[in-house]
């Protein structure tokens, strides 16, 4: 039997602390590729999901995932600070519908309703 992992659950606190290590280094722009290929799977990959939050990040509308991966692609080229907001709205109720993407001082900002 395979040893069992134990990830963190899919929320803003684990999420921003594994982006912030690695920002500026090859891994984050090997990440940010891995995300923005499949980001049901990175993040599954990475965190416990619940089903909702699954369900809700495998609906998100194209043009959403469209300006994340342009919002990455430049986090990575400018080594920005990636920060996600409102991440963990999903594990209740209806989940997450929208991503929202915003630059500020250094920073790509993510807000997730």
């Amino acid at each position: 039997m395979p040893p069992r992992t134990h990830k963190p659950i899919l929320d803003d606190a684990p999420l921003n602390s594994r982006f912030a290590p690695l920002r500026r280094t090859p891994r984050f722009a090997q990440e940010m590729g891995e995300a923005k290929g499949n980001l049901a799977g990175y993040l599954a990959k990475h965190f416990s999901l619940s089903r909702v939050q699954l369900r809700s990040i495998q609906n998100l509308p194209a043009s959403d995932l469209a300006a994340l991966n342009t919002a990455l692609d430049r986090a990575v080229a400018e080594g920005l600070t990636l920060i996600v907001n409102g991440c963990n709205g999903g594990s209740g109720g209806g989940g997450c519908t929208q991503l929202r993407t915003r630059f500020a001082e250094g920073r790509i900002i993510v807000d997730v309703t």
